[in-house]
């Protein structure tokens, strides 16, 4: 029950910092009903600030990396054992 909770409270705080600052970018490697980046996805406003990266766990940090290096935001959510 706790990890549903943590779940919620991750992507419902993903959403208000979209919001607030669009020059943050999160990356999801085929996770993103897991890791809440869906509920990026489901915000008209901030849905670009979603970009879904596939089965590609090493490309999410290069590209994490490039955002990053452009002056934006990256938050990358995988599993940790990726």
């Amino acid at each position: 029950m706790a990890e549903t909770n943590q779940r919620n409270a991750y992507g419902k705080t993903l959403v208000e910092e979209c919001r607030e600052n669009k020059d943050i970018v999160v990356l999801d490697a085929d996770l993103g009903g897991s890791t809440m980046g869906k509920m990026i996805e489901m915000e008209p406003d901030i849905a670009a600030q979603h970009i879904e990266m596939g089965i590609a766990e090493a490309n999410m940090i290069s590209t994490a990396g490039g955002l990053a290096r452009v002056g934006k935001i990256p938050f990358c959510a995988s599993f940790a054992v990726f």
